[in-house]
């Protein structure tokens, strides 16, 4: 059995470990496909290195790009390579657009498809990740759920009525941790080891919903900002969409900021954090 797997987004990249040994556990052949959906080093080269991850098969070139611009390209690159590749199933995880792109082209080439987180909802209609997981539920043949919250969602949509699969096989994230945990580690990268001898909390802000929009990220500065200078330092990973989006409407964080980390760095960090 061969199974083309897309990934692109570093949540992906770590999903997709604990799942790709299962599948080489299995004896079935996986093929990899990074859509390059995030594409710089910190954002995609440091997850493969410091996880072991073996490289992709195929690797595009479709990041930085507006929502139906990516889609539309991972698309039409994507389809040459499932032609060639003949896979038994084509599987995706979560919500990314990388996610979406996958499913549609599976979809079009009649091509079986896998969708790994499975039935999760926001129910925030603003969110493009909550149409991309609802729409690639609708495409696929075979629902892996992490829980039965997620099953709920389904049935209440009306999936058990279908010809679908749906199978809870649990947090693929909470599986990584387990292999992952004990490799945790700081780098220099990240600051001085002073930052985190005290307490201090520590932020992410990457949503399409939380940055798009000037106003909504203006506050969110505003109130990071009085937090950090009142009550406990903050340190945040400052996303690339993020850092463009504070530059394009002239806004200042005042607080501990570093460039994206890998996975083992931010195990660390949340070890250490206070909140």
């Amino acid at each position: 059995m061969r199974v083309i797997t897309i990934i692109g987004a570093r949540p992906q990249f770590i999903k997709s470990s604990p799942v790709s040994k299962a599948l080489k556990n299995a004896d079935i052949q996986e093929i990899t496909v990074h859509t390059g959906q995030h594409y710089d080093a910190n954002m995609s080269a440091v997850f493969f290195e410091d996880m072991g991850l073996p490289k992709p098969q195929y690797r595009l070139e479709c990041g930085g790009l507006e929502r139906q611009e990516m889609l539309a390209k991972i698309q039409a690159e994507l389809t040459p390579i499932f032609t060639e590749e003949k896979p038994d199933f084509v599987l995706v995880y979560g919500d990314t657009n990388s996610t979406l792109a996958g499913a549609r082209t599976a979809n079009e080439l009649n091509i079986p498809l896998i969708h790994v987180e499975a039935g999760l909802r926001s129910f925030n209609q603003e969110m493009p990740e909550e149409h991309n997981r609802v729409e690639t539920d609708r495409r696929s043949k075979i629902l892996f759920t992490p829980s039965e919250n997620a099953v709920r969602n389904l049935s209440e949509e009306g999936f058990t009525n279908k010809e679908i699969h749906i199978e809870t096989i649990g947090d693929v994230m909470f599986d990584a941790l387990l292999q992952f945990q004990s490799k945790a580690h700081w780098i220099e990268e990240m600051g001085n080891l002073a930052i985190f001898e005290k307490e201090f909390g520590l932020v992410t802000v990457h949503r399409f919903e939380n940055i798009s929009n000037r106003d909504k990220l203006s506050q969110l500065v505003d109130e990071l900002n009085e937090v950090h200078a009142t009550q406990i330092p903050l340190y945040m990973l400052l996303h690339p969409s993020t850092r463009k989006r504070l530059k394009e409407f002239g806004l200042k964080l005042n607080i501990h900021q570093a460039p994206p980390v890998g996975y083992l760095q931010m195990l660390w960090l949340l070890r250490q954090c206070t909140i």
